[in-house]
């Protein structure tokens, strides 16, 4: 069995719909206690649409709650399997960045 020096993220899927947008919430809580921790930091996503350049999809962060509208014109061109990561951005010279989530996404255009 392997053993991890950090835990592993969280893996989720977003389900999706042709011509729909889709707004996911991802909340910052201490691991031990589950008290809202602010992020205090930049939290964004990247879909790899196009693996070789991932689009860049900014969020809204306010205290420990970070929200990311997804438009439907990146989601329409997203596959069952596309893969996509949740990172934070802390401050500094350079940036830290620290992925929080990664997922896939799944199709549900009702056929």
């Amino acid at each position: 069995m392997a053993e991890y020096i950090t835990a592993k993220l969280p893996n989720r899927v977003i389900v999706v719909t042709k011509d729909c947008d889709r707004m996911i919430t991802v909340r910052r809580r201490d691991p031990l206690t589950g008290d809202p921790v602010d992020w205090d930091a930049q939290v964004y996503m990247k879909v790899d649409v196009d693996r070789n350049s991932p689009t860049h999809v900014s969020g809204a962060v306010s205290g420990s709650v970070a929200t990311i509208r997804l438009e439907s014109s990146l989601l329409d061109n997203v596959r069952n399997g596309t893969t996509w990561r949740v990172i934070m951005s802390q401050d500094g010279s350079p940036r830290f960045e620290t992925a929080v989530m990664v997922g896939t996404f799944e199709r549900n255009d009702g056929k």
